[in-house]
């Protein structure tokens, strides 16, 4: 980098050649430490990331022990979730189907049809 200034610096007149600041050298140590913070902090996230690599191979490793990754997947939160609102909608479908004889609303024959249907588009 210090020979292209120079190269550009050479054919100025004698009068116009640069003068060396003190606030450079200054500048350049910043600028260093800057880059030296920024490695440093790369290689700790780096480092991060190969702990949680090791975490997961980890956890994969012992789940044929546990029921594989079928169990693990069943007490996913998402799959939980899942399971609680699957259980609800059977509920109200049950619930629809026992009064249909008491509430004879098309809206409620409707309601209780379209949940069934959302239940085996999901199986």
């Amino acid at each position: 980098m210090a020979t292209d200034c120079q190269q550009h610096t050479d054919n100025l007149p004698d009068t116009l050649q640069p003068v060396p600041v003190e606030g450079d050298k200054a500048r350049r140590n910043e600028r260093g430490e800057v880059l030296a913070a920024i490695a440093d902090s790369v290689a700790r996230q780096q480092r991060e990331i190969e702990l949680q690599q090791n975490l997961v191979a980890l956890v994969l490793q012992s789940c044929p022990r546990s029921g594989g990754l079928s169990a693990l997947a069943a007490n996913c939160p998402l799959r939980s979730r899942e399971k609680r609102l699957r259980e609800a909608i059977q509920e109200a479908i049950e619930v629809l189907e026992s009064t249909r004889r008491s509430f004879k609303s098309k809206q409620l024959e409707m309601l209780r049809k379209n949940l069934t249907a959302v239940l085996i588009e999901t199986d």
